[in-house]
Formats: structure tokens, C-alpha cells, sequence
């Protein structure tokens, strides 16, 4: 029977936090000389493998604004104070119904845990708050009058009838105020509202002729 006398140690080239990959491990301090025997030590590998995380999506139901939106995904389980990025594709503009999707992570000391897609909405933006600007004022006549709409600005943009909105309630005959509607169509919802006259036709009465004496 052959005992084995000394300390065995052993050292490695990982430290804590070091990235996903292998390690060597490796004898520091062997046994004891053996009088029939040669020892050989035989290095070792230590596998550090990529962490677990969770993804969490964010504004997964937007408003029309015009550009291009998608959610935003985060990450929860990164430890040491570690970023970890990526980047989310399928983007969309107009209103519906769509599906995002993380393509990687820019950490590779971690993987996901938890699916890499999400569905979303953007929802049509509300008309309301939009300035209406008319045409010219109309001038009674007998008969049936169409108020026109010169202009709907809403934050600065300038929406197109038939596409963005359309015009209800803007006739009228006789002198008086009316309300016309402007309904979102499309990309916006909602309404806005505003009035316009019908006024009165100036008449003009020739002035007789009069001849008369002191």
C-alpha cells in the first residue's frame, strides 16, 4: 500500500465575474515524491457557461406619431453592474397589429430564457386638439352651400382629406351658424368640431328719380 504524503493545491486562470469559456486548472503543489511511482498531473478545464436572463418588453402599445416605433426590451438577472444591449427589429408606422423580435444579445456571458418576440399595437392618434382653418365665409343664396375646409393642422403636421379625415355637417341654406365635424380616418380617430356662418346677401335698391319744385 502506497500513501500519498504533501499538500496538494491546485491554481487556475479564472477570476470571478471573467467572461463565458474555458479555464485551465492545473496542479501548483503536487504530492510528495513516491519511491516506485512518477506522478503526472493531468490538467483540468473549468467551463463557465452563459448566464441565464429574462427579457422584459416594454411600450408594447403605441400611438401614431408618423415614424417608425417598436417596443423597448430590457433585461432582468445581469449581475456585477453588467450592460447588455441588443437590437429589436420589426418596426412599423401606420396603425395594426405587429410583431417584435431581439435579434442577440451584445453580452455573450448571457442567453435568454424567455421568448425573443413579443406582439405589439400602435394605435390611431386623436384629432382632438386639431386647428381647422375654413375657406371663405359663405353668402346666403336659396340655396344648399358646402362650407370647404382650407386647412387641419394637428402638432404641426398637415393632414390630407379623404386620407387622414373626413368632413360631416358642413352645409347649410339659410343665414345662420353651423357646426361642422371633422372625423380622423386612417391613422388618427376622434374628431373636432367648428363652426361657420351662413350670412346675409347685401341687396341693393336703386333710388327713384324725382323731380320736384320749391
Amino acid at each position: 500500500e502506497t500513501l500519498l504524503t504533501g499538500e496538494l493545491s491546485f491554481k487556475c486562470n479564472y477570476a470571478q465575474f471573467s467572461d463565458v469559456g474555458e479555464y485551465v486548472i492545473s496542479v501548483e503543489n503536487g504530492y510528495d515524491e513516491l519511491a516506485n511511482y512518477n506522478i503526472e498531473y493531468i490538467d483540468g478545464t473549468l467551463s463557465v457557461n452563459p448566464k441565464l436572463i429574462t427579457l422584459e418588453w416594454e411600450n408594447t402599445s403605441l400611438t401614431y406619431n408618423g415614424e417608425g416605433q417598436k417596443p423597448v426590451a430590457s433585461f432582468i438577472g445581469l449581475v456585477n453592474g453588467d450592460s447588455c444591449d441588443t437590437i429589436v427589429s420589426g418596426a412599423q408606422t401606420n396603425p395594426g397589429t405587429y410583431i417584435a423580435v431581439v435579434n442577440g444579445l451584445t453580452n455573450p456571458n448571457y442567453v435568454l430564457s424567455s421568448s425573443v418576440s413579443t406582439e405589439y399595437t400602435i394605435g390611431p392618434k386623436s384629432i382632438e386638439g386639431a386647428v381647422v382653418t375654413l375657406k371663405d365665409t359663405l353668402v346666403y343664396t336659396g340655396s344648399e352651400l358646402t362650407q370647404e375646409v382650407e386647412s387641419v393642422i394637428l402638432d404641426g403636421v398637415t393632414l390630407i382629406k379623404d386620407v387622414d379625415y373626413i368632413i360631416k355637417n358642413n352645409t347649410g341654406i339659410n343665414v345662420n351658424t353651423y357646426t361642422l365635424t371633422v372625423e380622423g380616418k386612417g391613422n388618427y380617430k376622434g374628431s373636432v368640431t367648428k363652426d361657420f356662418e351662413i350670412i346675409k346677401q347685401k341687396v341693393n335698391l336703386p333710388t327713384a328719380n324725382t323731380n320736384l319744385v320749391y
